[in-house]
Order: C-alpha cells, then structure tokens, then sequence
C-alpha cells in the first residue's frame, strides 16, 4: 500500500497542512515509507497535529477542485425528538469537554 494525503500547500516553514484529514492520516503517514501528496489551495489549513514537513514527501500532486462535502438527509421526526430532548438537558453557554471519567472527577 502506498499512503497518500491531501493537503493544503507549503507553510513558510516548509510544512504542508493535512488540513480536514485529521483522522487517522498523520498516524499512517508517521510510519510510511513513501507519502504522495495531493496538494489542494481548497484545503484549509487547521491547526493540532496536521503538520507535515515537506522533506517526509517523496511526490507532490497538484490539483485545484474544491472538497467534497456530504450533505446531510433533512432530521426524521425521531431526530427532531432526541435533539429536543438534549438541548433541555445542556445548559445554555456550556463548554464541551472530553467524555472521560478522568475530566469529570
């Protein structure tokens, strides 16, 4: 298998921004041999653990289309009935943290 990555273009420091590929892409691309890149201005750049350096990239591919985006199926009523239900339970101006026992403690 030959990994690839999308990315936004070179950072004045020589980083490439996996930009919205920040699942599992950086953990594959850690142990790659070999990483084509696909280098999209359409790419957003975003910040945490996105950062590629360019010399870890051994093929740039150049294109310029815009992402592809999923659009959502309207709610069912079912939907509609849980959102409601949840948004009673959430306090207005509350902060979303990780589900974890360690941050509720």
């Amino acid at each position: 298998m030959l990994p690839s990555c999308k990315c936004r273009r070179l950072t004045t420091h020589g980083f490439v921004s996996l930009g919205i590929s920040v699942d599992i892409a950086m953990s594959v691309l850690r142990y790659a041999k070999t990483i084509v890149a696909e280098a999209n201005p359409f790419m957003p750049r975003t910040l945490g653990d996105t950062f590629l350096h360019v010399d870890r990239i051994d093929r740039f591919v150049r294109v310029e289309r815009p992402l592809a985006e999923y659009a959502h199926q309207p709610a069912d009523a079912v939907a509609e009935r849980i959102a409601r239900y949840v948004a009673e339970i959430i306090e207005d101006g509350a902060h979303a943290t990780r589900c974890s026992r360690a941050y509720s403690q």
